[in-house]
């Protein structure tokens, strides 16, 4: 015998000695190669039952398994082959084989009329579609519409108009209702229009949908390509940044994105390189990151491969290292690898670490630390048995152990006597075994105590102890009576309890009705609860909430008796601000004075929103942009006086004010119409 096998990623050599024992040697690894194959290179090992392949990095990976036929199932991977499911893996001990999987004895489900349903199939009884889980129980997949619609089990779904809904009625049956809208709330859009919550529409370049408490939302731009950009975010159109938000009056507008500076790096040679570009300076690749910093990729390699920072790679039969030096630059080194720890076997071999080998019926390998360890025991077949586990053999269950001195042995397993049970009529059971003894369902379990597993049911249904099943339309419960025998009863359901209207009428517990303009529900205990008030429109605001009617703030709350009543909702004093020319201007509100935008804030304080330049374009308080060449800042002095700052200097573009602050040239209107600062200084509050 003269074989190659390939075992936990290493090629090794089977042959038999002169002396009959098989030996397991390890074939040493070739530069340049897998073990004398070229790199991506594929063949057929250990009998024409695994594939192999040799990487780019010179490693022997397993590929997958064939079989008999020839046919390839890659590794972790199930295919069916003649009808049969077989399965790749790795057992216990990493060597890869190919294994048949078997099918458990499938459950099946009964439908209303006796007939045996496959698990995973769906039909029909009615309206209703039902399913066989996996576990053989019936569950209900939905409710059918007279438009043949599917609505699944707990959904709404609008059909002819109608919400429908399909759910549980009270005896557990699953049932398809129209559901009973009280208000529904919709949305308005810009043309008037009533729109559906749910619903999305456009409006010029803007979209918009109806959020369910009748509220538009924003959605987000259109673009001149058509293309959606949600709101708050930026996309690159047509080559351009475009950023949809909302202006300074809360408007949805689509702009192009300003870009102020672009950070770049300087190579060693003093270029510029934009952020994201990568460049190569003698045997090293640098990149110029987001913040304008020079980092290392990689090294390259004599080859030209790029051997990236703090990685090795099998170069030329070399391991070359990319790592910094004592001083901190990339360099390009051979890999110094450690020395491996070997062992020595019973005749003095020395094996390699990771190695494996046979000494009689013993299987042993070289640690990492240079120790030889047991592996397990080798049966008469040749078949290995782990260290501690057992394993049939010719139908004899053997042990691999250490005995008293620590040398492992192979020996026949002796199994502990099995507890066993004997049933009603003195016939012995076998622990984990199930019988049935008239309507009642027993087991044996593994102290050899009989146990009630359920009660059985006329339709041959299980009904696990403890638990309550519905049977021909009557709920059963499967428990144990006053001398703790299982018994199968109708379960007796409590009774609901019911609330009176004012009218005298019995509700139902979760119904809801109207008295007038109040709304309200029976609760789960037979009280009358309050729900909410009804507007003259019809809707609905829940008690101790609020809401806009026709223009009103209108509170549902619960007067100095209790009774629930809506009142108008009385709004203090709004602050107010003033702007420079004594106008009152709303909370929110925002105008223009001179150069400069200003805003109505919170508690009647007027602040600055941001400056004009000559274009008309506004900078926003405290931030810059260029135009024309100049970075512009808009701010406020120490003295509480808005003016656009130029910060870099050039001749011509900008004047000195009095005090020394540069100002832009050809704004000498704002200096005049500075004459209201003062005014406009005391109601900002600067």
């Amino acid at each position: 015998m003269n074989e190659e096998r390939f075992v936990r990623g290493r090629m090794y050599k089977c042959f038999t000695r002169r002396d009959g024992i098989a030996i397991l040697e390890r074939i040493s690894r070739r530069r340049g190669s897998c073990y004398g194959r070229p790199y991506g290179s594929e063949w057929k090992n250990n009998g024409g039952r695994h594939q192999l392949k040799c990487t780019a990095d010179g490693e022997v990976v397993f590929v997958g398994c064939l079989t008999s036929s020839g046919e390839l199932i890659p590794n972790g991977e199930t295919k069916s082959v003649n009808g049969v499911h077989m399965a790749c893996k790795k057992d216990a001990y990493g060597s890869p084989e190919l294994e048949v999987l078997k099918k458990p004895n499938e459950v099946k489900c009964k439908d209303a009329k006796g007939q045996e349903r496959d698990p995973g199939v769906e039909w029909m009884d009615g309206s209703i579609q039902y399913k066989c889980d996996k576990n053989g129980e019936v569950a209900v997949v939905g409710c059918l519409a007279s438009s043949g619609e599917l609505i699944p089990m707990g959904d709404i779904k609008l059909v002819g108009g109608d919400d429908m809904e399909c759910k549980m009625d009270a005896n557990g049956k699953p049932v398809l209702k129209a559901l009973e809208i009280f208000n529904r709330v919709r949305c308005k859009d810009a043309d008037g229009q009533e729109r559906d919550p749910g619903v999305e529409w456009k409006d010029g370049s803007i979209q918009y949908k109806c959020d369910k408490n009748g509220e538009v939302a924003v959605v987000g731009c259109l673009a001149s390509s058509g293309e959606l950009i949600p709101m708050g975010d930026i996309k690159l159109v047509g080559g351009d940044d475009m950023e949809c938000k909302m202006d300074a009056n809360g408007k949805p507008v689509l702009k192009a994105l300003e870009i102020f500076n672009t950070v770049r790096c300087k190579d060693a040679d003093g270029q510029e390189r934009d952020p994201g570009v990568e460049w190569k300076n003698g045997s090293i690749q640098y990149k110029c990151d987001k913040n304008g910093e020079v980092a290392v990729v990689g090294c390259l390699a004599s080859s030209g491969e790029l051997i990236p920072m703090g990685d090795i790679k099998l170069v030329g039969g070399d391991d070359m290292e990319c790592k910094m030096d004592a001083n901190g630059k990339p360099v390009l080194e051979a890999f110094e690898k450690p020395n491996e720890a070997k062992c020595k076997d019973a005749e003095g071999e020395e094996r390699d670490s990771g190695v494996e080998w046979q000494e009689g019926s013993i299987q042993y390998k070289c640690d990492g630390n240079g120790e030889v360890a047991f592996v397990g025991c080798l049966t008469s077949t040749g078949e290995l048995i782990p260290i501690g586990e057992t394993k049939s053999v010719d139908g004899e269950d053997m042990e691999c152990k250490t005995d008293a001195n620590g040398k492992p042995v192979l020996e026949a397993f002796e199994k502990p006597n099995e507890a066993k049970c004997r049933d009603a009529e003195g016939q012995e059971r076998d622990s984990g075994v199930e019988w049935k003894d008239g309507s009642i369902q027993y087991k044996c379990d593994k102290n050899g105590e009989v146990a009630f597993v359920g009660c059985l049911a006329s339709t041959g249904e299980l009904i696990p102890i403890g638990e309550t099943k519905s049977v021909d339309g009557d709920d059963m419960e499967c428990k144990t009576d006053a001398n703790g025998k299982p018994v199968l009863e109708a379960f007796e359901k409590p009774n609901e309890a019911k609330c009176r209207d004012a009218e005298g009428l019995e509700r139902d517990s979760g119904v809801e009705w109207q008295e007038g303009s109040i709304q309200y529900k029976c609760d789960g205990n037979g009280e009358v609860a309050f729900v909410g008030c009804l507007t003259s429109t019809g809707e609905l605001i829940p008690i101790g909430q609020a809401k806009s009617v026709d223009g009103d703030d209108m509170e549902c709350m619960t007067d100095a008796n209790g009774k629930p009543v809506l009142k108008a909702l009385e709004i203090p004093n709004r602050v107010r601000c003033k702007d420079a020319d004594g106008q009152e201007r709303d909370p929110g509100s925002v105008w223009t004075a001179g150069w400069f935008q200003f805003k109505c804030a919170k508690g009647g304080k007027v602040e600055l929103s941001g400056c004009f330049t000559s274009s008309g374009e506004i900078i926003l308080r405290g931030e810059r942009r260029t135009e024309d060449g100049r970075d512009l800042e808009c701010k406020v002095d120490e003295k509480g006086s808005p003016f656009l700052d130029v910060l870099a200097k050039s001749s011509g573009t900008k004047c000195k004010d009095g005090e020394g602050k540069y100002r832009i040239q050809g704004n000498l209107s704002i200096i005049y119409s500075m004459v209201i600062v003062p005014r406009l200084v005391l109601s900002l509050g600067w």
